[in-house]
């Protein structure tokens, strides 16, 4: 028995289940998102949906295909704002389409099927499109549920730092306040900041630069003089490094019409980009706790 397949009904409805759904990864990932960049992605899905009518592809082919949609999708709807938040919002996207097939089947196994066509890693199932729509908004649904019950993530705490070393003023690096930030100096139990290397690079001395390139590249070379170079073991996810620091860094923390004054930091650097690009530095309670010590000043606006 043949299957009909309408293609305004199949463009249709996945058009709206998959705009559904990106509007639940930006919940899921805190991201504000535009009406249009939505409508972009979830068109780009709809589209993709076609492939179920090509004459059958090789498995390979097919499940890069896959791949390369769902990246595409994400790209359209949410932009490139480092590896890290791309991943995650691809991800979000897969587990709630997985999330919205359950939805589905359960709903087909209490009910009756007249249709299936499967080809090329796309079921179709003749079901009315108001279960569709209904299973999707179940799914948003019960988000918005456990969002409510749960709580939304906490909003980001950006902060403003201004380093000092030997008279020398860095750039101001905007910084995430993580409580989970352990990173300290292990002989002088001096709190650590976290920098970003390829922001600061350009303002460091050459004597520096050209240190800190070697030793990311695995090249040996002396330190500078006058500049005390440390070694920093830091734990991550992948395991423990050892990283370059600079000691006796002056800083001033600034926010909410504060600074902080803190003065013996250990200036951490790492080759790597923080969460999206927008911050370039990491610290936690216990700079600011001894920074909270040593002085605060609050600033003064007519």
């Amino acid at each position: 028995m043949k299957t009909v397949v309408y293609l305004d009904v199949l463009l249709l409805i996945n058009f709206l289940i998959a705009y559904l759904l990106i509007q639940v990864v930006s919940l899921l990932c805190s991201v504000s998102i535009s009406f249009f960049r939505a409508v972009v992605g979830a068109m780009i899905a709809s589209c993709s949906t076609l492939i179920l009518l090509a004459p059958e592809l090789p498995s390979p082919l097919l499940l890069a295909f896959k791949i390369f949609i769902a990246l595409l999708v994400v790209f359209s709807a949410f932009g490139f704002c480092g590896w890290r938040p791309f991943f995650r919002q691809t991800i979000w996207f897969f587990l709630m389409n997985i999330a919205l097939a359950g939805f589905v089947i359960l709903a087909v196994l209490k009910g009756s099927v007249t249709g299936m066509h499967t080809n090329n890693l796309t079921v179709y199932i003749n079901v009315s499109p108001v279960l569709l729509l209904g299973c999707t908004l179940g799914t948003y649904v019960c988000l918005r549920l456990i969002l409510f019950l749960f709580g939304t993530p906490e909003p980001k705490e950006y902060w403003q730092l201004q380093c000092h070393l030997n008279g020398m003023t860095f750039p101001n690096i905007t910084a995430l306040y993580d409580t989970g930030f352990l990173l300290q100096d292990p002989i002088s139990n001096n709190p650590a900041i976290l920098v970003s290397y390829p922001f600061l690079c350009s303002f460091l001395p050459d004597a520096i630069s050209c240190f800190l390139n070697a030793f990311f590249k695995g090249e040996s070379k002396n330190p500078p003089p006058g500049v005390s170079i440390r070694m920093i073991p830091c734990k991550t996810v992948t395991g423990c490094r050892i990283l370059p620091a600079i000691s006796g860094v002056s800083v001033n923390i600034i926010q909410n019409q504060t600074i902080y004054q803190m003065s013996n930091v250990i200036l951490v650097f790492s080759q790597e980009t923080f969460t999206d690009g927008s911050v370039q530095a990491l610290f936690g309670k216990h700079l600011l706790q001894s920074a909270e010590r040593e002085r605060s000043i609050p600033i003064c606006t007519k």
